[in-house]
Parts: C-alpha cells; sequence; structure tokens
C-alpha cells in the first residue's frame, strides 16, 4: 500500500532556492528605481537596442545601467558585460600611467628593431611569446630621470624608477612572480634580494627574401673569402660542402675544389654549373673635378690612358680608388656571380675576418632563416665540448659579427654573453697564438633548437634551461624625454633592447583609473564572483565573462551577445562615441551615459551632447535626459549644498 506524499509547508521561494542547480550564484535584483524618470530610463534601455542617457552627477545612471546588465548576465539573456570607460588626457602627458621608457629604446617588431620615439597607436610589437601584438595607446610623458638596467647577459636597457617589470626572486623560484617597479627592484638588489625577468621565446619575424641561402652564408661568414671575381670556402668537413652543394644548386652553382689547400682543409670555390663565369672588363673613370666620365670597352684599352700597369689599374679598380682626381670604377653588369654581386651590394665583399656582419635582412627574416645561417657559423667557428653538450661557443676576431651571433641566439630564445679574450702576442712553441682580439661568445640553447647541423658537433649538443635572466643592476644616469605604450598583450609582455622582456601591464595602469566600474559591481557581486568572471569567464552558468577596459582597448574588436556600458561619455569625442556605437555586434545591446555639464576634455568638444542630438528619432536608439530632481543623496550633502549655493 502506497503512501500519500506529503506537501511541503516551506515557503515557495525557499523551494526555489533549494531546487536550484549547485554552483549557480543566487541573485537578488537591486534594479529599484527611485523616481519616475529613473524607472523610464529602465524602460528605455529594455526597449532600445542603443540608449543616450545624459544627466547630473547622482542621478544614478551608471548605478542603474550596471544594475540591469549584471541582472541580464546572471540570467543568461548575454554572455558578456563590456564596461569601458574614455582615457583622458591631462595636457601632453598620462600623469596615471607609469612606466615609460626613453624614446631611443628599441622594441621588436615584425620587421626588426624600432625606435620607442618612432611607434605610433595600431603599430605591432613583439611580445614575449614572439608573437606580434597591438600598440593600443601611446602616451609622451615629457622629460623623466631615467635609468639604466643591466642583466647578467650584459645586455642593458633604459626606463624611468616608475616602469613596471614581471620578475621572481629566489623565495618566487617555484611560484608565480610578481609586477614590481624599477626603483622597488634597485631597492632590493642594494639590500641582496635577487631578482629575474622571464627569457622570451624564438621571435616571429617576417620572412624576407634572400639572396644567398641561410646556411650558405653562414659558412662563408665563418670559413669564406670573398675576392677579386671568386667567392671561396676552406672545409674539412664533407657534410658542410654537400649542405652547400644542395642550397647552391637552386642559383646554378655548385662547390669547385680549389689547388690551394690549408692543413686538413680544402678550398672550395663557388662556380657556374655550365662552367663558364665572366666579369665585366668595362672601365669607368670620372674627372671629381669637372664630372667627365670616359668609358673604355676593356682593362688594355684604359692602359693607354692611364698611363699605368694592368696590375696597378685593376687594384684602382677593384677598391674605387680616386686618384690625381680621377675615380676608376668597373661599368656595366660587374658581377655574372649571383652571390659575389649580393656580396657587392651588400658590402660585404673583401671584408677580412675582423669585418665581417651579418646583414639585417638575415637577422630579422623568418625562425628557419635564422637558425639556418646560425647553423652556418656554428659549423665552420663554433664548438662543443665532448663531455658538457650544454658549452657551446662561437668565436670570432670581428666584433661586430660577435654582436650579430648573440642577437641571433636572442632573438631565437636562447642566451648569449660575449667574452674578449686578449692572445695577442701569446707564444706557443715560439709561435704567436693570436693577432687580434678574439671575440667568444657563449651560447645556450632550448633543447628543441639545434644551433649545429654538423653531425660531429650537433650529436653533443645538449639545451639548457635559459627561462630567466638576472636583473644585476639599475642605476640613474640623467633626464630623457620619455613616452609610455599600452599593448594588447594577455601577459602585458613585450621586448626591448636586446630582447629583454619587460612589462606593459593592463592592470597596473589602468586599475585606478576603472575602480568607480570596480565599486559598482560590487554592489551586486562579491569580490571572489567578480574575480571569476574577469580572470576566465568561468562565472553563471560556466560561460558569462565581465570585461573591463578602457575605450582604446576596443578598437578592432565587435562585441557579440554583449550588454555594454560607456561611462563618463561626456569625456569622448564625436569620433570615439562612433567608435563605441560600431563595437555593437548581433544580440548586443548598448548604453552610454555621462554628464554632459561635466566634461573634462581639454580640446574639443564633448561628443555626447552631438550624439544625444543627432540619434534622435531613430528606430531602436533610445535617448533619455535625468534632471536635478532624479539625485539622490545623504540628506545632510543636500543641506550643505543648498547653503553654499549648488
Amino acid at each position: 500500500m502506497g503512501h500519500k506524499q506529503r506537501k511541503s509547508t516551506k515557503p515557495r521561494k525557499q523551494q526555489a532556492q533549494q531546487a536550484q542547480q549547485p554552483g549557480e550564484r543566487q541573485f537578488r535584483s537591486r534594479l529599484k528605481p527611485k523616481t519616475q524618470n529613473q524607472a523610464e530610463l529602465i524602460r528605455t534601455i529594455a526597449e532600445n537596442t542603443v540608449t543616450l542617457a545624459m544627466g547630473p552627477a547622482g542621478t544614478g545612471k551608471t548605478k542603474l545601467a550596471v544594475a540591469y546588465g549584471i541582472e541580464k548576465l546572471l540570467v543568461g539573456d548575454f554572455k558578456r558585460l563590456v564596461i569601458t570607460r574614455p582615457v583622458v588626457e591631462s595636457g601632453p602627458s598620462m600623469g596615471y600611467l607609469p612606466g615609460p621608457q626613453p624614446l631611443d629604446v628599441k622594441l621588436a617588431t615584425p620587421e626588426g628593431w624600432k625606435l620607442m620615439g618612432d611607434i605610433r597607436p595600431y603599430d605591432l610589437v613583439m611580445g614575449r611569446d614572439g608573437m606580434p601584438t597591438k600598440v593600443l595607446g601611446v602616451y609622451p610623458k615629457g622629460l623623466k630621470k631615467t635609468f639604466k638596467i643591466t642583466t647578467s647577459d650584459g645586455t642593458f636597457t633604459k626606463c624611468c624608477s616608475d616602469h613596471l617589470w614581471y620578475t621572481q626572486t629566489e623565495q618566487e623560484k617555484n611560484k608565480q612572480g610578481k609586477v614590481r617597479f624599477t626603483k622597488d627592484i634597485a631597492h632590493d638588489i642594494k639590500n641582496g634580494v635577487r631578482h629575474f625577468i622571464p627569457r622570451n621565446d624564438s621571435v616571429h619575424f617576417d620572412k624576407k627574401e634572400l639572396s644567398v641561402p641561410p646556411y650558405t652564408l653562414g659558412v662563408l661568414l665563418g670559413d669564406g673569402s670573398s675576392e677579386k671575381s671568386h667567392v671561396r670556402f676552406a672545409s674539412a668537413d664533407q657534410e658542410i660542402v654537400d649542405r652547400v652543394n644542395e642550397e647552391l644548386r637552386s642559383l646554378g652553382l655548385y662547390c669547385s675544389k680549389a689547388k690551394k689547400q690549408y692543413s686538413k682543409a680544402c678550398v672550395f670555390t663557388l662556380s657556374s654549373i655550365d662552367g663558364f663565369w665572366e666579369s665585366s672588363r668595362a672601365v669607368k673613370i670620372t674627372n671629381v673635378k669637372s664630372g667627365e666620365c670616359l668609358f673604355f670597352a676593356s682593362n688594355t684599352k684604359a692602359e693607354s690612358f692611364t698611363n699605368c700597369c694592368k696590375k696597378t689599374l685593376r687594384t684602382r679598380i677593384f677598391y674605387g680608388a680616386t686618384v690625381d682626381g680621377y675615380k676608376y670604377e668597373k661599368y656595366g653588369d660587374v658581377w655574372n656571380n649571383p652571390i659575389l654581386k649580393y656580396f657587392v651590394e651588400s658590402d660585404l665583399k673583401g671584408k677580412k675576418a675582423w669585418e665581417k656582419f651579418i646583414p639585417d635582412e638575415y637577422k630579422y627574416s623568418s625562425i628557419e632563416d635564422r637558425l639556418n645561417i646560425l647553423r652556418g657559423l656554428m659549423d665552420t667557428d663554433g664548438s662543443c665540448r665532448e663531455r658538457k653538450g650544454d658549452q657551446v661557443s662561437f668565436s670570432t676576431t670581428s666584433p661586430r659579427l660577435a654582436d650579430d651571433v648573440s642577437e641571433l641566439v636572442r632573438s631565437l630564445g636562447g642566451k648569449a654573453k660575449i667574452r674578449v679574450r686578449d692572445r695577442i702576442k701569446e707564444t706557443e712553441n715560439n709561435k704567436i697564438k693570436a693577432r687580434r682580439l678574439t671575440y667568444e661568445v657563449s651560447i645556450s640553447m632550448p633543447s628543441d633548437l639545434n644551433p649545429f647541423y654538423l653531425t660531429r658537433k650537433s650529436s653533443r649538443f645538449i639545451g639548457k634551461n635559459v627561462h630567466r635572466l638576472e636583473i644585476v643592476s639599475v642605476e640613474e644616469i640623467g633626464v630623457e624625454e620619455v613616452q609610455c605604450i599600452m599593448v594588447d598583450n594577455p601577459e602585458h609582455l613585450y621586448l626591448t633592447d636586446n630582447f629583454i622582456v619587460t612589462h606593459n601591464t593592463f592592470s597596473e595602469k589602468i586599475d585606478p583609473y576603472l575602480q568607480p566600474i570596480y565599486y559598482e559591481l560590487l554592489q551586486y557581486l562579491s569580490r571572489a564572483q567578480l574575480q571569476e568572471f574577469i580572470n576566465n569567464g568561468a562565472g553563471y552558468r560556466g560561460s558569462q565573462e565581465i570585461i573591463i577596459a578602457p575605450l582604446a582597448y576596443m578598437r578592432g574588436m565587435n562585441y557579440h551577445d554583449a550588454y555594454m556600458i560607456l561611462d563618463e561619455a561626456q569625456n569622448c569625442t564625436q569620433e570615439q562615441i562612433k567608435l563605441f556605437i560600431t563595437r555593437v555586434g548581433f544580440n548586443s545591446k548598448a548604453v552610454l551615459v555621462g554628464d554632459d555639464k561635466q566634461s573634462d576634455l581639454l580640446s574639443g568638444k564633448s561628443g555626447l551632447p552631438y550624439w544625444h542630438e543627432k540619434l534622435q528619432g531613430i528606430q531602436d536608439v533610445g535617448t533619455f535626459k535625468l534632471d536635478n530632481i532624479d539625485i539622490i543623496r545623504n540628506p545632510v550633502i543636500s543641506k550643505i549644498l543648498s547653503k553654499i549655493g549648488e
């Protein structure tokens, strides 16, 4: 015999709360207008896609707009709540934005380096992850004291005392680091606290059109020469020769073995596959004073005019020398050899070992191209200790080439430190060991980027953890003109001089300005709930999120299924309000609120009254104006204001 189900005596409200799914937040509506106009404003917002509301301070415009948005977000009518404010300039600088750098520091961009002073809004700079990130704003800050930040690699950059860095101390080694001011880091270093900044991942520069295959150029810079009409290199490793031959095939070239031999190494000349080279014999001789040019079809014909031997004439032509008021040059298509032609155009031809360098287009090309030229250099002049494969180095007598190799390594996410070795006049068995200073680059690379192609070296290589870099000193250096940038990057990190990872935090710079918005939100949500919404979008029912940002952050974005609020709209120009309205996507609603009598714009008129009048009468657009009678204040404050005359 079944039992009758007892009817619950609990109030319906309590039953509904018990039936609520676990994890769902309970929300008590605070959408309670206190005047007839406030109720009318809520109705206007509900019925229109875009609402422009003006009125004096204290009429509850922002409060009502936020309350409506929170309620609709929590019941699932919208997926996101977007609240924004304009960033109002105070004169030429943004006083509340910390963290500027001098105009002459360099920032990494997809094309290479660019000076801070040349950066403009919507330019691209490189983030710590090696990917391009958009510059949302550029804010000049005038003259300020600057400091030199030096790292354990010997690299440095410049910034102001309130510039921000993401660092880890020894105590935070296995924890998350913190965002710190330069002045705080300087104080800690003096007290023995060590600070480490993260290293960059491999930087994704734009791929360049390269005339010479990267590995081949690396080999030629390492063990090659370019004199007269030949390009040669010496090698005792057939594996290197085979790799160069493979790359040269596309240019119609190959490595032909020359008669010269140095110890165990053979000399190879880059020759044409069809076996025919012809350099131009035509000569151009210019009278420097008159500018008159004489052309000769061959060196022999030019000899009779110059009255000098063929060897002297060729030397003058080769160096483009000016003798007795005449300048000597080759004329016409000088080089049929494409590699020799590139060496002439890039000023590499005839360079001695201590004069060599890596052309810019190779340093700022794709990751693959940069890794290949590095491998060519390391296979020829690099070393890897047999028992300690993480001890890798590159040696050269060219200080410029040492700097270029260091830059290549850092751009690939590695570590490079240059040491100068003075072995001049040192002798061993009465033989001079070195005639010039040697620059040794100590290199550490991530395990997935082997800097060698040659098997006998690459097989010994062991990757090393190169994930952080120590700040070793902070020194004041003077006063310079500076500016601050805002970047659209989730980590808020970008690359400055020498690929040093520095911080462009969003929250630390903008949060003080957005505090009124946070205050309004905390009237309806707990701090934990608000943080959950903002951090990962895993809010109510696991899909909603709250986005709080300055107006400049919204450029280039469209928000669908969103309730959008533009607070302090009286501080927007006509163009900024147009920007906000055009961000409204499908199934979205936008509310613009402001007091047209309290604009902080120093130049130009507020755009809010203009659009409030312009958009009247358009379907799905509501315009509303609150009055002094809608001001809700503490009675004591109202008495004070009436006494002094509001």
